[in-house]
């Protein structure tokens, strides 16, 4: 992948969300700009889509994650680079159908290209017998429970069936073809081989304005469609930039003050999410008002949970923006007076907590009616003291961000990323399941998921670790385990 270059100097749009001009700026936009300061979008793994789309506010599509940290990298001069677009992920949208409803037979024009297919595959399988080989995807390090790795060797994958396409994707590789501009353009995308220049000319095509009568098969048309395709569909990462990140966070760090101080104006009420023109609150509580409802709301989760918890925004609910709810998201923008993440980032630089992690209760393996941001924080000796009460002992938690396991008042150091940490972070990550028996095939899942099965053994034996150094600290029947779990014993819990 290549990487960014500098482009010329241009006149640009106004920056709404500029933390430097001394107004409101957009709750997640103070999010975003925040985890570029810290780094969090730094590293190989940034570039990956997936872990781009786990830092996407919930409101937020990608198109304007994207846009938006483009403007920070410019706006900073942070280098961008690995650059990459899944283009299968929207390719499959435009597959044409090859087959005869009716007789399930392929379609008269396709026949020759199945027949050279059936053949391909027949020669593959009987090349695949006579060596006792196994099909390419078979062995992918990852064994089907209950069942044992796959030690043979492997050949290349089979033959891939048939495909073609229609729509904005077939008019694009059309043009790739041709070789026309717009095609060259596409080259490089589907190829990831492109630059900074290349995703902004893309998002230029993706914000062209189309007449309301525009027909849907027109170039205009087909090539706006792919556009948005590719933006919706790529990633970056931030090169690491000491000194643009530290001009970042110092303004960030005057912005939290004017915000804690009543001296930040009102910016303009009509803002776009997307292609969503809004209108905002003009009034937003005041730093004092903040104060007092979070201090409030965390002492009353203090003397549930103790010194370190799961965070909800409890004042307003999120209906993600991939769901394409306009009126929610206007009325939403239109009620907001509390800034969750502006209040959780001033108590952070207050030093009343430490933000341990901030996001929002979306999980792939369940389904959640009531999305809010959360934020996992640790509460510091400042907010006891701005409350003056004592701190509260838990009997009993695990404190992630310092690698620390505390029973009863007694500490206990973990070495932080080993398979004993791994295995206690997930044992705490719920408050509700921490009485449950753990399975250590269900730790080795929730921790690696690609590689469960042969990890089983690595969490038992840390399970046992663990249970040796709380053995010395005088906790020696912590644990009850079998060969293939382990249980928080009961008393421990109370």
């Amino acid at each position: 992948m290549e990487t960014a270059q500098t482009t010329t100097k241009k006149w640009k749009m106004p920056w709404n969300d500029d933390p430097r001009l001394g107004r409101y700026i957009d709750d997640n936009a103070l999010f975003m700009l925040d985890a570029v300061s810290r780094g969090h979008l730094s590293g190989k793994h940034a570039s990956y889509h997936f872990f781009l789309a786990s830092a996407q506010p919930l409101e937020w599509d990608h198109k304007t994650q994207i846009k938006f940290l483009l403007r920070i990298a410019d706006e900073y001069g942070f280098e961008l680079k690995n650059f990459a677009t899944m283009t299968y992920a929207f390719a499959e949208e435009y597959e044409k159908d090859l087959f005869d409803p009716k007789t399930n037979q392929p379609l008269p024009e396709y026949e020759a290209a199945f027949k050279k297919y059936a053949e391909e595959l027949d020669e593959f399988e009987k090349y695949k017998k006579k060596h006792g080989l196994k099909d390419l995807f078979e062995d992918i390090g990852a064994p089907i429970k209950g069942r044992p790795a796959i030690k043979e060797k492997t050949i290349f994958s089979p033959p891939k069936q048939p495909v073609d396409y229609e729509g904005a994707y077939k008019w694009a590789l059309d043009e790739v073809k041709k070789k026309s501009s717009e095609g060259k353009l596409f080259t490089k995308i589907f190829a990831d081989k492109f630059d900074l220049a290349d995703i902004e000319e893309i998002v230029k095509i993706s914000d062209r304005i189309l007449a309301v009568n525009e027909p849907k098969d027109s170039e205009r048309f087909y090539a706006k469609k792919i556009a948005n395709d590719i933006v919706n569909w790529t990633s970056f990462e931030f090169a690491p930039d000491e000194k643009a990140a530290e001009k970042l966070k110092d303004d960030l760090n005057k912005y939290l003050d004017k915000f804690i101080n009543n001296e930040l104006t009102m910016p303009s009420r009509e803002k776009r999410i997307g292609e969503i023109f809004i209108l905002q609150n003009q009034n937003i509580y005041t730093y004092t008002k903040h104060k007092a409802l979070m201090l409030e709301r965390l002492q009353e989760m203090h003397e549930n949970f103790g010194n370190t918890f799961v965070f909800e925004n409890p004042f307003e609910q999120i209906v993600p923006h991939d769901r394409d709810d306009k009126e929610n998201l206007k009325k939403r923008y239109a009620a907001r007076q509390f800034l969750f993440k502006h209040a959780i980032f001033v108590f952070e630089k207050l030093g009343y907590i430490r933000i341990l992690s901030l996001g929002n209760n979306w999980h792939y393996s369940e389904e959640v009616e009531d999305f809010r941001d959360t934020a996992k924080i640790q509460l510091l000796p400042p907010f006891f003291k701005e409350l003056g009460v004592e701190p509260k002992q838990t009997n009993l938690y695990f404190d992630d961000e310092r690698s620390r396991l505390f029973v009863r008042g007694i500490e206990v150091k973990i070495q932080k990323n080993s398979d004993q940490y791994h295995a206690l972070r997930v044992i705490f990550a719920d408050p509700k399941e921490l009485g449950q028996e753990w399975f250590f095939d269900d730790i080795a899942e929730r921790i690696d998921r690609s590689r469960p099965q042969e990890r089983i053994k690595r969490y038992y034996n840390a399970i046992y670790q663990i249970g040796v150094k709380l053995a010395t600290k005088g906790f020696p029947d912590f644990f009850i385990t079998t060969k293939y779990s382990a249980k928080i014993d009961p008393k421990y819990l109370s």
